[in-house]
């Protein structure tokens, strides 16, 4: 038996040890290796490789070529026109358009790395909510692990009453009832803290992640009345949403310049038989388009529009954004409202009443109907007590989130 009780010890010692108990800090640091934040951030070195592509111009062409050669013998040295040429060419801009391309690009890959730490913010708001949802399931387990203690504490009682006749079978039954169904709760809460171990493992990238609850800054969620300021320092959506429309700008920049073609300059080199003793040849050539198709007016009408777009996104976000945070500050005042009441009065009015209840109910003066009405009353109230925290903590970090505060320390 001995070796047994130290097999199941140091079981139980191994499983613990492989749980990874995290700071919130911790947390944080490891989101930044989150799959969707590295994929973004690779995004954005991608399109700043394609700003250096697009705003290339391009490699010089050199060329050889056999120039007026008959045809019937091939010989170089027959016509003195015949000879072979070496020439250069080069793409060159009269604009700074290609300038305007890399800009361009750059605010696109811009936008990506600020995606990227947007990301990394939303998975900090999950870090958040799942930190407490686990609040709140530990609160419930706590708030069903006492009510089990005072019923059972009950079910004694009942179970004297009933052996001195002063209460019926049927009441000694639905205490014990009672006493089952608060551990069937214990039961299912255990459950969901399960689940939500298994969402922390997705969120960190490992298996058998733990947070340790006592690392959670709770007290940034409402440091300095943060509903009162107006804090934009890490608010990336709204800086993408600039980003694009600074690329859509420059963009029409560069599309409007394109009206004035590029010049492709050649210089050539003709190695003569020099049978008419004038040497070789040299030349040179300018070579541009007519800007006489419809193709550069329609890219310049549809970089426009893609402008309208890019602005009318950015105007629609900031009215959309006071809209939350206006509707976030409420529903918090609003809950905040309810819990005053609730931990000022109701609950304490709850408490109370169980209480009396209970010492009546062990002098025989009151039905177990109304000593469970009590209990479940009392639990409701507290659960719900329970529920308004969590919902309030989620909206100071929903209200931070779109606020643009930071997240953690």
């Amino acid at each position: 038996m001995g070796n047994i009780r130290i097999f199941f010890l140091l079981t139980q010692i191994l499983m613990a040890s492989s749980v990874f108990a995290l700071t919130f800090n911790q947390a944080v640091i490891e989101l930044e290796k989150h799959n969707t934040v590295l994929s973004t951030l690779d995004s954005s070195k991608a399109m700043q490789a394609q700003a250096e592509v697009q705003s290339s111009w391009g490699d010089p062409k050199f060329m050889i070529a056999a120039k007026n050669v008959p045809k019937n013998n091939f010989d170089f040295n027959v016509s003195p026109m015949t000879g072979i040429e070496f020439s250069l060419a080069k793409k060159i801009p009269l604009t700074h358009k290609y300038s305007k391309i890399y800009d361009s690009f750059n605010h696109k890959a811009n936008s990506y790395q600020l995606q990227a730490q947007n990301i990394k913010r939303m998975l900090i708001s999950q870090l958040w909510f799942l930190a407490i949802e686990r609040k709140k399931l530990t609160d419930d387990l706590n708030i069903s692990k006492e009510n089990l203690d005072w019923i059972s504490k009950m079910l004694k009682i009942s179970k004297k009453l009933y052996s001195n006749g002063k209460i019926s079978q049927q009441a000694l039954l639905e205490v014990q009832i009672r006493k089952s169904e608060l551990e069937a709760e214990i039961s299912n809460t255990n459950y969901e803290l399960q689940k939500l171990r298994l969402q922390l493992d997705y969120l960190l990238q490992k298996k058998n992640s733990e947070l340790n609850l006592d690392s959670i800054p709770w007290n940034l969620l409402k440091h300095k009345d943060s509903l009162n300021s107006q804090l934009n320092t890490f608010d990336y959506q709204q800086r993408i949403l600039e980003e694009k429309l600074d690329s859509e700008q420059s963009n029409v920049t560069a599309h409007k310049l394109s009206y004035i073609p590029d010049i492709n300059l050649a210089v050539g080199y003709t190695k003569r038989s020099d049978l008419d003793r004038n040497g070789d040849f040299v030349g040179a050539s300018v070579t541009f388009e007519l800007p006489f198709s419809s193709q550069k007016y329609a890219n310049v009408e549809n970089s426009i529009q893609l402008k309208y777009a890019a602005l009318k996104n950015l105007k629609d976000y900031e009215l959309k954004k006071n809209e939350t945070l206006n509707m976030a500050h409420s529903d918090i005042e609003k809950i905040k409202s309810d819990l005053i009441i609730l931990n000022n009065k109701t609950i304490h009015f709850a408490q109370n009443s169980r209480d009396i209840t209970a010492k009546s109910y062990g002098l025989g003066k009151t039905t177990y109907f109304e000593l469970l009405s009590a209990e479940l009353k009392l639990q409701k109230l507290l659960l719900k007590r329970s529920s308004l925290n969590a919902t309030l903590n989620k909206k100071y970090v929903e209200y931070k989130f779109v606020n643009g505060e930071k997240l953690y320390e």
